[in-house]
């Protein structure tokens, strides 16, 4: 009996020390970004103060929406990396303003920095857009 005892129970201790372990599933980096967000935002022509809200986009698991992107009222797309935002080319059309812009941005704890720059007839300019969670 104890002849097989302990080859099955070698056996069992090495299946042990080569099976993965338990993980769980690690949260999708877009979830530091999803809130509502208060803004500061410095452009070249004034300081502008607005709400942004960042939420999921069902396009890709890193892929987000922001609600009142640079205040104009239009919703930009995004996606996420890490703690890094990408926010591609795109033209939005808000009301009759048809606006283009892109830009990128960096998130640390509950502050969210974003540099953009955009352009639509009779103005373009770069800005920074300083958010912190609500």
């Amino acid at each position: 009996m104890k002849k097989t005892f302990r080859p099955l129970a070698l056996l069992f201790l090495a299946f042990l020390a080569v099976a993965p372990g338990c993980n769980k599933d690690k949260p999708a980096d877009r979830e530091q970004f999803l809130a509502t967000y208060n803004v500061v935002e410095n452009c070249a022509s004034a300081i502008y103060t607005y709400k942004i809200k960042i939420k999921t986009a069902e396009a890709a698991e890193n892929a987000v929406f922001i609600s009142n992107f640079g205040d104009f009222g239009a919703t930009a797309s995004g996606t996420v990396s890490g703690n890094d935002l990408t926010i591609p080319l795109q033209t939005v059309t808000d009301k009759d303003l048809v606006i283009t812009f892109s830009g990128s941005g960096t998130i640390n704890g509950n502050s969210l920095s974003i540099v953009y720059s955009y352009d639509f007839p009779g103005s373009s300019e770069a800005c920074t857009m300083t958010c912190n969670k609500k």
